[in-house]
């Protein structure tokens, strides 16, 4: 039998497991544990974890901007996936940047992850055009959803 995923904001409990996910699955940034754990106490970003049996085991963290908010990172670790784990952080990031009063959430996508680009259309986000730039060595889509 699986356990119950709890989607909650993210604090100091969870720091270490976000700041591992990070460097794994997002080792452009060069977040170092400390600079996550600003990141953390910075009212215009947030982050919420994914917890099973109360370890992190996921996460997503978004910056709100004036008049929208941007995805920064989503990630659930490999053993975790395909269980909604993914899907369940980004509604709740959806649901809490209404709450803000954004009109829109706009991420960026390497064009060659398809699952993350499946699961962003499934939300309804639309594909918004590419950056003129690569990034992460890779090249780049934008997506993002009005609100």
């Amino acid at each position: 039998m699986e356990s119950a995923i709890l989607i909650q904001k993210a604090d100091e409990k969870q720091l270490y497991a976000i700041a591992v996910m990070t460097a794994h699955y997002f080792p452009y940034t060069q977040f170092t544990y400390s600079a996550i754990k600003t990141r953390l106490e910075n009212p215009a970003i947030a982050y919420f974890a994914a917890l099973e049996d109360g370890h992190c085991v996921g996460f997503i963290d978004y910056e709100l901007k004036e008049d929208r908010a941007q995805v920064l990172g989503l990630a659930v670790l490999e053993e975790h996936r395909r269980k909604g784990i993914a899907g369940a952080l980004l509604e709740k990031a959806i649901a809490e940047v209404k709450a803000a009063g954004k009109a829109r959430i706009d991420l960026l996508v390497a064009a060659d992850n398809d699952a993350a680009k499946a699961l962003y259309l499934k939300f309804g986000f639309s594909h918004a055009g590419k950056l003129e730039r690569q990034i992460w060595g890779k090249e780049v889509d934008v997506y993002s959803l009005k609100l």
